[in-house]
Formats: C-alpha cells, sequence, structure tokens
C-alpha cells in the first residue's frame, strides 16, 4: 500500500481527469493541464534562467555544486499539444540536483499550430544549440518520461534485445506522469535519488559530497 502523500496525488489526477471530461476545447485542456505544477514542491539551492536555445524557447536548470559539463535535456509531457517547460521546471530541477547535472527543459511548439514533426525539429534544434555552447555528445542526456505501463514494458524488451543496458521499475500506484510529485511524495522521492544515481553512472558524473 503507498503513502497518504501518494493517495492524494492520486486524488488530484482523478480531479484533472473529471475537468478533462468537461470540455473538448484545447485551450481549456491546457490550462488545465498547467495545474500539475502544483504536484511539485520548489527544490532547494536550484536556480533558473530563461534561455533561447537557437530560436527554441527553454529554461537551464543550475542546481548548486551541479557540474557545469553535464547535462540533461528534457522535452516536457503532453502528447505534442498540451503542456509546457513551466509545467515541468521544478520537476526537472529535483532530478538534476539527484544527478548533479544542469538541465534544459525545453518549450517545444505544439500542435495543431504547429505539426509534427516541428516538435521533434524542436529538440534536435535545442541539441545542436547545447553542442554549440561546448558540451560533449556523451554528457547529454535526453529524456522524457510521458510513457505508459504496456509501451515501457515493450520498449525495455525491444532495447534489450538489442542490447541495451537499461533499467526498469514500475510501482502499481503510481500515476501518469509520475515524477511531478517529487518534493512531496516519498515514493517519487525514492524514484528520483535512484534515477539521479542510474544517470550519474551513465553520464561520468560523481556527485559532490561537499
Amino acid at each position: 500500500m503507498g503513502s497518504p502523500e501518494l493517495a492524494q496525488y492520486a486524488d488530484f489526477y482523478a480531479d484533472m481527469t473529471r475537468r478533462f471530461g468537461l470540455t473538448d476545447n484545447l485551450e481549456l485542456w491546457r490550462d488545465i493541464s498547467e495545474r500539475l505544477h502544483q504536484l511539485t514542491s520548489e527544490p532547494e539551492d536550484v536556480t533558473y534562467r530563461d534561455v533561447t536555445a537557437n530560436g527554441v524557447p527553454a529554461i537551464l536548470v543550475m542546481p548548486a555544486d551541479s557540474s557545469p559539463d553535464h547535462i540533461l535535456l528534457h522535452s516536457h509531457s503532453g502528447g505534442g499539444v498540451t503542456a509546457s517547460m513551466w509545467q515541468e521546471r521544478k520537476a526537472v530541477g529535483h532530478l538534476a540536483k539527484a544527478a548533479g547535472a544542469r538541465a534544459l527543459v525545453i518549450n517545444y511548439r505544439l500542435a495543431p499550430e504547429d505539426k509534427f514533426p516541428a516538435q521533434i525539429d524542436d529538440v534536435e534544434t535545442a541539441y545542436r544549440w547545447l553542442l554549440g555552447q561546448g558540451y560533449d555528445p556523451s554528457r547529454i542526456y535526453y529524456g522524457g518520461y510521458e510513457i505508459l505501463t504496456d509501451d515501457a514494458n515493450q520498449f525495455a524488451k525491444r532495447a534489450r534485445a538489442a542490447g541495451v543496458d537499461l533499467e526498469l521499475r514500475s510501482l502499481p500506484e503510481g500515476q501518469h506522469n509520475f515524477f511531478l510529485g517529487a518534493g512531496h511524495v516519498p515514493e517519487i522521492d525514492a524514484a528520483v535519488t535512484e534515477m539521479g544515481a542510474w544517470l550519474r553512472s551513465k553520464i561520468g558524473l560523481t556527485l559532490s559530497t561537499a
């Protein structure tokens, strides 16, 4: 059985789902989606700076004592039609702090105003901007988190078959957009700590203990 905080997280999500069902107006869906930032506490000792990555709006996330040479490139959730970098900057702050790296949270263009593959083009543009800033490709981690359980299991199966080194964890009581509960939900904090350690091991980074 999960913690009381995890149950509250589930209740918040159920209410949001109910609100989505009251309208088919995309602008209202986007407004409802932005409420998700309320699930995340502000991480301590993390600062932010608005930047433009070759035309792509972004937020540079800088935890204190983080490595300036390692960075996480993050795409927000929303299926390419809702959500934003502002919705997820705090959650990414928690993850970047756990990894001991900086992060770049991009605000890619949304459909239907900008049709696919505009979203992927913006990710590539931001990645190339990071290269232009001097980041070594081996020290850039790209990630998002909007993947469902069945999709994750299938992806893991195919990736392992291709020789990819990966770890897959799941929590039965977890919700979609799981890591947005960082700073509030014990199970999610534990998962973020584990993800940070895994990332450090993959990008060659030792967390400062000073």
